[in-house]
């Protein structure tokens, strides 16, 4: 690995290797997912508890820039119902795009949050 530019070094992979090595690389990164501003909003208008990363997808990765890659990510977390308290969502899906430096951290930005808040296929029809 070229140890002064990650990013350098990630150009000389092959699109497997790339794809392998990125993976990891978001792997390591993808539980701060959690304290995004969008995404803690979701949870802190949910009644569930324990929250952590259920999946997550490499959707795009872009290397056009000597000083970053971005990588666009698709995820998904969920939480734990409270029993004792009214349904609110359980599960967050959103995508964010993850900015690797020339040294290999990861930070995520533009990350989006949705809250699911139950099949809305239960609600009855307008019939006119």
């Amino acid at each position: 690995m070229n140890e002064d530019n990650y990013i350098e070094y990630l150009k000389t992979l092959s699109k497997d290797d790339l794809e392998s090595v990125i993976d990891s690389k978001i792997s390591e990164a993808a539980h701060d997912l959690v304290d995004a501003e969008a995404v803690s909003s979701e949870i802190a208008s949910s009644n569930a508890t324990g929250w952590g990363l259920d999946v997550y997808e490499v959707l795009d990765i872009d290397l056009s820039q000597p000083d970053k890659a971005r990588v666009r990510v698709g995820y998904t977390l969920s939480g734990d119902q409270d029993d004792d308290k009214a349904f609110c969502g359980t599960s967050i899906e959103g995508e964010a795009l993850a900015i690797i430096d020339t040294a290999g951290a990861v930070r995520f930005t533009n990350v989006t949050a949705e809250r699911d808040l139950g099949d809305d296929d239960d609600e009855p029809e307008d019939v006119a």
